[in-house]
């Protein structure tokens, strides 16, 4: 053997064959067919790398005075192909998987490819953020229809017959949306008719007496409703020392008892990562470390609030905000956030270790739930109330109030141009002046392209727009439809999409907004 140089061994002792042999770089180099024994390893003693001992107190010697690397124990002996091939494999090291990352247009075909090779049936496992893809399980993953919690770092693990290699991260990216507020999103519930995650975990989502109620701006089956009596159950997360969340919330009463907003345990000393409304009004963060961090100021009941609960493992810092201002901070925590890998996310309520009774029910209502698997810095803690919060900007500014009824009502329309102020809002148009759609379609060969613009902050804040066709006013369709964005000037978007013009030249055009 020559010394300060990396070597192959594989050491093979096969009961059957009544063999033992010393493999060194893929060559056998020692032998002995005359051996009639068995390997008899496990259940006597712990297994020792770099050193031994004669028996339990006795002195350790021996020591190895070098390197280890990829160590593996078999329960079989490996033949001679198997053995070759692991030296040519573990030999020139891991395959470095490469993906290109992709920049689309909002409600536009995305997909990431990669190319890989190996020994024996290869399998995939795509990752969005860290956490695997349900089903995504091909050497493609394709989004059909590109929304913004679809922006975040994507990645493939492929294995074969010797092991997994990871590929580099690449970013999914939309023209014209403020990246910022949706990477590193590990799971966002919109309750948008639905309680599922939106973010991709597509994990199931167990109700309890929770339904889907008016959310804070009076639409309909939009928010999450708790009685005080209900929970949901979500998915596990992956672990990690750093996390926020962002919610909207509100409790229809404050006082009788504790009100948990959300809460993740380990089933061993109960709480893990959890945010509650204690009986006086003040909001508490709290961490596995047993770290309170609470507000200075109590919420009003039967009112929405916003807000976002920080943990910074690199800065120790936790933080609270209520509605775009900080109102909690600790700057001498020393911990991690901890959150995930131990047991299901509940909202509106806690459970201290399965089987025990749960506790802490949340009388009122959940709405836009974030969880990042990083703290968000200020600006886009500022950035992300302003941008959920847009509707309520617009109606203040063009009405003096952010109450949704009378004339400033989502479905009103005060300047009678048959437009509602919801519409009005979205494309950026004033609601106490009449005006048109702001939009135009023109032929363009086989095509038909279809302009128009729309607001900035709806945008940004999840209102979502998709052009679509038809040939009979009955049945519409997106199929063909690509979207581009052409300018943005911080108020206002001016999109083009461009849609096959049909057998007959032409064909019904319309731009749904919700």
């Amino acid at each position: 053997m020559t010394p300060d140089v990396w070597h192959h061994a594989v050491f093979c002792a096969d009961a059957v064959a009544d063999q033992k042999t010393v493999w060194i770089d893929g060559i056998k180099k020692g032998e002995n067919n005359t051996w009639f024994g068995q390997a008899n390893v496990g259940n006597h003693y712990k297994l020792i790398l770099g050193n031994s001992v004669d028996a339990p107190g006795s002195a350790y010697n021996a020591y190895l005075n070098g390197r280890l690397d990829d160590f593996r124990v078999y329960t079989r002996a490996l033949a001679v192909a198997d053995i070759q091939s692991l030296y040519l494999y573990e030999s020139t090291g891991p395959q470095s998987l490469q993906i290109q990352s992709v920049t689309v247009a909002q409600n536009a075909a995305a997909s990431f490819t990669v190319t890989a090779t190996g020994t024996g049936t290869l399998s995939y496992q795509w990752q969005k953020d860290g956490v695997n893809i349900p089903g995504a399980t091909s050497s493609t993953y394709s989004l059909a229809s590109a929304k913004p919690w679809h922006i975040g770092d994507y990645t493939i693990s492929v294995s074969d017959f010797y092991g997994t290699v990871t590929s580099n991260a690449a970013t999914l990216n939309l023209t014209g949306i403020n990246s910022g507020l949706w990477r590193g999103l590990l799971s966002y519930h919109r309750f948008d008719a639905s309680f599922m995650d939106a973010a991709g975990s597509g994990q199931p989502v167990a109700s309890v007496g929770v339904v889907l109620a008016d959310d804070r701006f009076t639409q309909p089956n939009k928010a999450a409703f708790f009685d005080g009596n209900a929970y949901l159950e979500t998915s596990y997360l992956p672990d990690g020392s750093s996390a926020a969340v962002s919610c909207w919330f509100l409790a229809s009463t404050i006082g009788a008892a504790e009100q948990v907003i959300f809460f993740e345990g380990d089933q061993v000393s109960a709480h893990d990562f959890m945010a509650a409304i204690r009986t006086d009004g003040k909001i508490f963060f709290r961490t596995k470390d047993d770290d309170f961090t609470i507000t200075t100021d109590a919420v009003t009941p039967a009112v929405w609030h916003h807000a976002v609960f920080c943990a910074d493992a690199v800065t120790d810092k936790k933080t609270i905000w209520i509605d775009g201002v900080k109102r909690g901070e600790n700057n001498t925590w020393f911990g991690q956030a901890n959150v995930g890998n131990h047991y299901k996310v509940i909202f509106g309520n806690s459970v201290d270790a399965p089987g025990n009774a749960y506790n802490g029910y949340l009388n009122g209502r959940l709405d836009e739930f974030r969880i990042y698997n990083r703290p968000l810095s200020v600006s886009e803690v500022t950035a992300l109330y302003a941008a959920e919060n847009a509707p309520n900007n617009w109606r203040q500014t063009h009405f003096g109030s952010t109450a949704t009824s009378g004339s400033a009502a989502d479905a009103a329309d005060p300047d009678q141009d048959g437009l509602p102020n919801l519409l009005e809002y979205a494309l950026n148009l004033p609601p106490n002046a009449a005006s048109r759609v702001p939009a135009a379609v023109q032929a363009a060969g086989g095509n038909l392209e279809y302009t128009y613009t729309r607001g900035t902050a709806a945008y940004n804040g999840g209102t979502t727009f998709q052009v679509e066709w038809s040939d009979d006013l009955t049945t519409w369709f997106t199929t063909g439809v690509v979207e581009s964005l052409i300018s943005d000037d911080g108020t206002q978007q001016q999109v083009k999409a461009t849609l096959p013009a049909g057998s007959a030249g032409g064909r019904f055009v319309r731009l749904r907004v919700q």
